[in-house]
């Protein structure tokens, strides 16, 4: 009984509250709710108490595919693909004033079907009785795709990630069995010692390929979300963006999983103890084993100075002034002979060691990216190089308690320099 009183007096209010900027209203109240309306770049309607629209703005017409004309007038559950749900949905604006995020599905008049997330409230006639809802849709066509991709990545990251597992714990479970088998005697015990320690290598560069490998699904959720945060942030709910955030985070904590993988299998095949080093002999190392690239480039290499003594790991020092020397050859100005100056000054504690060059130079825009594992500046193919070199200088240089850095300027070339301490009293 009460339900019927409170519905038929819904039905005088709206008897009484003039149309929302319908067509037949052009008055200067009509019109400026008709401007409010089309406004919005989001789907908008104004339902009458009885179910009935009374308005809409183009993006409902387009969104629908059925003109304004036909739209006004009509029931408005009529178009979404689960009307009982449209009702109900109407009915908790009636009952609790307003409703957030509700989901529906309009269908269009050509048979599509557009997802769409409803934000209703009441509004009120003069007198103060409830006239009608005001509704508005948000397509989320293209975060459900999105939503979708990125569910399908990370499947297929989870899937590749534990076939890989499987392989490993399968090739070890096998070899721990070869081992116990062959125990009886020392020399098979030496034998598959030597497997072991073969086999821990081949794991080593498993890892150096599964981390790679493992980018490329990563690269694709990286872009969607990217897409969605680029696209979506600010236009949604706060908690779209929550869940954004909640995405991106997830992403960055994958690539900083596979990176650490890969920094650490690098790490345990080449590092060795610290000694008193001359890096003239590691300079003079890097530049012989370049001799062939500098010769055909016709590159000239200077040392300006001396070269101190640190405590160091001479093998990977002579890495770094291989990489960056390679990388000066590499990145040349077309017709320019290659200049490449090597030097070192000692700040503080630190020695700050210094590879300049006349090359190409870098955007200020890169500079954050080139130490980074796999990052590339150009594309496959106009430059040689997986773009990981100097990460392995970033990783090493911070190994020995030091930094690296770049000044550059587009054109005219770029200055690489890393710091080593000078560590217990190394000589100069």
């Amino acid at each position: 009984m009460m339900e019927t009183e409170q519905r038929t007096g819904l039905n005088r209010a709206a008897s009484r509250a003039p149309a929302v900027g319908t067509a037949a209203d052009e008055s200067p109240a009509g019109s400026y709710n008709r401007s409010l309306i089309e406004a919005s770049l989001d789907p908008l309607v104004t339902i009458s108490a009885d179910g009935m629209i009374s308005d809409v703005n183009e993006a409902t017409v387009r969104v629908t595919g059925v003109p304004r004309g036909e739209l006004i007038g009509t029931n408005f559950s009529h178009y979404f693909t689960d009307p009982g749900r449209a009702r109900a949905g109407y009915e908790a604006v009636f009952r609790d004033g307003s409703v957030t995020d509700y989901e529906l599905e309009i269908r269009h008049r050509d048979g599509r079907v557009i997802p769409v997330l409803y934000n209703a409230s009441v509004y009120r006639d003069e007198a103060g009785g409830v006239a009608g809802v005001f509704a508005a849709a948000r397509d989320m066509t293209e975060q459900k795709r999105a939503e979708a991709a990125l569910r399908r990545a990370y499947r297929d990251l989870d899937d590749r990630v534990k076939e890989r597992t499987a392989d490993l714990v399968e090739a070890n479970r096998h070899l721990e069995q070869e081992i116990a088998e062959h125990r009886a005697t020392m020399d098979q015990l030496q034998r598959k010692s030597r497997e072991l320690a073969r086999s821990n290598e081949e794991l080593q560069q498993f890892a150096y390929i599964a981390s790679h490998d493992l980018q490329e699904p990563l690269r694709a959720i990286s872009g969607f979300t990217e897409l969605l945060e680029r696209r979506y942030r600010g236009r949604l709910d706060e908690r779209a963006d929550r869940y954004i955030d909640f995405i991106v985070d997830g992403t960055n904590q994958m690539q900083q999983i596979i990176q650490d993988l890969l920094a650490y299998s690098r790490v345990q095949t080449k590092a060795h103890e610290f000694d008193l080093i001359d890096t003239n002999r590691a300079l003079e190392q890097a530049l012989r084993n370049l001799q062939v690239t500098i010769r055909d480039r016709g590159a000239n290499v200077t040392v300006e100075g001396h070269l101190p003594e640190i405590f160091a790991d001479g093998i990977q020092i002579t890495q770094v002034f291989q990489n960056l020397i390679a990388n000066a050859l590499k990145f040349q100005r077309p017709g320019a002979t290659p200049e490449i100056r090597v030097s070192a000054v000692r700040e503080g504690s630190d020695w700050v060691f210094s590879v300049a060059d006349n090359g190409i130079g870098i955007e200020a825009r890169h500079i954050g990216r080139i130490f980074m594992l796999f990052q590339r500046l150009h594309a496959k193919g106009e430059y040689e190089g997986t773009g990981i070199g100097l990460a392995i200088c970033k990783r090493i240089v911070e190994r020995h308690g030091g930094s690296i850095a770049v000044r550059s300027t587009p054109g005219a070339g770029s200055t690489f320099s890393f710091t080593i301490p000078t560590r217990n009293g190394a000589t100069q």
